[in-house]
């Protein structure tokens, strides 16, 4: 009798730890993501909310991003996914800071372990923004043009109450990225804010175009102090100009998206930008982007989930929280104040 107590329990114990690893495991397979950058990576309440719903874990990193406390592993290592958009600033002369150095190192040794890097090239009124960008990116054989502007005045739409064109593009190439999309509007012929809002790029043979504008699409080159006019003088891309492109990179994955993130995850996205570029569109079509962004995380996190190297951060449930929410505190209460202080007189 006890020797078959001794095996119910060894059993029991055996289901149990079992029951545990699996549901470690189950855990462990969550994408999680993390948004980091300088100077406007964020991820508003509205995009942390569907992609919580699609499955996946999401973080921010708190300001000021790169330009705070270099990346340190211990913590990248805890993300499937990064959603970068810009390194943070050089030094004045353009060369690269000991902080620039440390960020690209973990970057690259993210990918060498197999993660996801979901990249938006950045300029915005620094050009110190540019080296630490170029220095990252060179080595992976893609080069952002930062002096170009993407314009197309064919299927050029004005919207917003900045007066943003927008442009739509059905030049989507069957990817997994591209699963379910077929149309894409982004901004074009703007340095609005005196920064990019969609960055051209160009590739090596490595990389594969997914999204590129319409043949009508071409760029216009203007200094970066400069501002667009009919006059910019005719950019290097003369055609369907790329707007996303993949490449695997060691064990990992990369994306680099032209269009920044105010128009993708920022709370401004569905509002002072009216949701066309993510779902709304123009002249009653739809824009596709949310599906692109969704695809693209989902893709990126793929080969990690099944590595025991990255992954595990859980979700940041104070990303979930409406900020434009009013809250109440609690009433203060006076007479209590007023008992006292005539009490004390």
């Amino acid at each position: 009798m006890v020797r078959l107590l001794c095996k119910v329990s060894i059993f029991c114990a055996a289901i149990f730890t079992f029951c545990m690893l699996t549901a470690l495991a189950q855990e462990k397979k969550t994408p999680s993501v993390w948004f980091i950058g300088y100077p406007h990576m964020s991820c508003g309440f509205e995009m942390a909310v569907k992609l919580q719903k699609a499955g996946f874990n999401v973080n921010g990193m708190s300001h000021p991003g790169l330009e705070g406390p270099a990346l340190k592993w211990d913590d990248v290592k805890k993300y499937n996914v990064l959603i970068v958009m810009g390194i943070g600033k050089s030094n004045a002369d353009f060369t690269l800071s000991e902080k620039n150095k440390t960020n690209i190192e973990i970057l690259n040794k993210f990918l060498n372990e197999g993660g996801g890097i979901f990249y938006i090239p950045q300029w915005v009124q620094q050009n110190t923004l540019i080296p630490p960008q170029k220095a990252f990116l060179d080595p992976l054989g893609i080069t952002p043009l930062f002096d170009d502007v993407p314009v197309d005045p064919e299927n050029s739409v004005n919207a917003t109450s900045w007066k943003i064109d927008f442009a739509k593009t059905a030049n989507i190439a069957k990817t997994p990225l591209t699963e379910g999309v077929k149309n894409f509007w982004f901004p074009v012929n703007t340095r609005a804010g005196a920064q990019n809002h969609t960055t051209p790029f160009t590739t090596g043979t490595d990389w594969t175009i997914a999204v590129k504008g319409e043949k009508s699409c071409s760029t216009q080159t203007i200094a970066l102090d400069g501002i667009y006019s009919n006059k910019a003088m005719e950019g290097k891309i003369k055609s369907e100009v790329p707007i996303m492109a993949f490449r695997q990179v060691g064990k990992g994955r990369i994306i680099c998206f032209g269009v920044t993130s105010e128009y993708l995850f920022n709370n401004v996205a569905s509002t002072t930008l009216e949701g066309i570029v993510m779902e709304k569109g123009l002249k009653k079509v739809p824009s596709d982007g949310y599906k692109l962004i969704e695809n693209s995380l989902k893709w990126l996190a793929e080969p990690s989930l099944s590595e025991t190297v990255l992954g595990g951060a859980p979700m940041n449930t104070a990303l979930l929280e409406n900020p434009f929410k009013t809250k109440f505190g609690t009433p203060f209460v006076w007479d209590d104040k007023v008992k006292r202080l005539e009490s004390s007189a």
